[in-house]
């Protein structure tokens, strides 16, 4: 089939979450055998895009310049506060980009549209002939509402608060336009399914390339680690709150227990604001976070705002690695508490999961294995497959079925 696939950004090299996400779906098209066009933003933050893997698995990649200035983002958001649309609507509203898809769903006959994000639908024309299917990888306005709970700043609170019930509006008249929706997690598409009664949903789980992980033994048995983009602020809470409330019971528990960060940041101040506590090694950016990971004795996603699945820790999973995570963190994710991960919210709770695991290197390893068992079954690439070809036979009446 041919398939018109509208992105938010570029995706390769896949470095974090989202990058992922895209990734990985236009891999499993591309294996299932469909043409694919991507339109997509290319903002000035990705430098680092190789347009010759992109050939790989798509016939034709359109760019769409989006001028995005980190240093104008809070006036941005002021300016934005009197709309009645949310902010991240606003921002990734484009005639351009709808104009480019207009023209490319005039000009060759698709049989279908993926939206890999629920603010490009906007970008996406809705009533033609062409269904289109919106691939959700979170809900936006869960993670509005979980900050909003976090947030210590009063008026970044009053923010975060404005911006859910804007954003829980305005997503649910959205995500209604869509002929088909995917969720990451059976928890997501119950939510989707109430929002959007009528429409099928159907589950696609963010998944990981299983081939492309080794596992490894730890070439530190004191270190910890926690991988994200470190620009987007769950990812930054979840740092906060693992250096002020986690770290210290820890360091009384593994006197010399190391923590890693890693992941992208455009921001000095948050390498030097986390730097300063006893322990911490910023890494900050990695072409690859596999050589980061195999240093790991144990992964954290100590995550207290968020929604959908975490990539990290599905990466974490296939290279064997223990993982101990929130609740949050785990959300959405069939893992199973006490053999293939384990699951605390309290900080002296969750210090002592760690350090039950640095202290066990036997348990460590059969942790890893188990969830590596199951992100093996659960999360690869031939689960998506398997999803992408069941949700669009529900709109392509002719999709292969195979």
């Amino acid at each position: 089939m041919r398939i018109l696939y509208a992105s938010m950004m570029l995706p390769y090299p896949p470095t974090f979450g989202k990058r992922m996400e895209i990734w990985t779906c236009l891999c499993a098209l591309a294996a299932e055998g469909h043409d694919v066009t991507l339109v997509s933003f290319n903002d000035s933050g990705q430098p680092d895009v190789d347009p010759a893997m992109l050939a790989r698995v798509c016939r034709k990649v359109d760019i769409v310049p989006l001028q995005l200035s980190g240093r104008m983002t809070y006036l941005n958001r002021l300016a934005a506060l009197p709309r009645a649309d949310p902010y991240d609507a606003v921002r990734y509203r484009s005639p351009e980009f709808r104009k480019r898809v207009e023209q490319h769903l005039a000009g060759g006959k698709f049989d279908a549209v993926i939206c890999g994000e629920v603010f490009m639908l906007q970008n996406v024309p809705i009533g033609s002939s062409v269904p289109v299917i919106l691939k959700k990888d979170h809900i936006a306005a869960t993670i509005f509402q979980r900050h909003a709970r976090y947030e210590q700043n009063l008026l970044k609170k009053a923010y975060a608060f404005i911006e859910y019930r804007k954003t829980a509006r305005w997503e649910k008249r959205v995500c209604r336009q869509a002929s088909a929706i995917m969720a990451c997690s059976e928890l997501e598409r119950q939510v989707l399914q109430n929002l959007c009664p009528g429409i099928p949903v159907t589950v696609g789980p963010n998944v990981v390339n299983i081939e492309a992980y080794t596992s490894s033994e730890a070439s530190d048995d004191y270190a910890v680690l926690y991988s994200g983009l470190l620009d987007w602020s769950p990812n930054q809470d979840a740092v906060m709150f693992f250096v002020r409330s986690i770290l210290p019971h820890l360091r009384r528990m593994v006197p010399s227990v190391r923590f890693l960060v890693a992941g992208r940041s455009s921001s000095d101040y948050f390498r030097r604001r986390i730097s300063r506590f006893e322990g911490v090694e910023f890494i900050g950016t990695v072409p690859d976070m596999r050589p980061v990971l195999s240093r790991a004795a144990v992964c954290v996603v100590p995550l207290r705002i968020g929604s959908g699945t975490r990539f990290k820790i599905l990466e974490a999973a296939a290279m064997g690695k223990a993982v101990v995570s929130t609740t949050i963190g785990a959300e959405g994710l069939t893992l199973v508490n006490g053999t293939e991960i384990l699951i605390e919210d309290e900080p002296e709770s969750f210090a002592r999961a760690v350090a039950s695991l640095l202290n066990d290197d036997v348990r460590r390893h059969q942790m890893g294995l188990a969830a590596y068992e199951r992100i093996s079954t659960a999360y690869s690439i031939h689960v998506l497959r398997k999803a992408l070809r069941e949700t669009l036979a529900l709109v392509v009446p002719t999709a292969c079925t195979r």
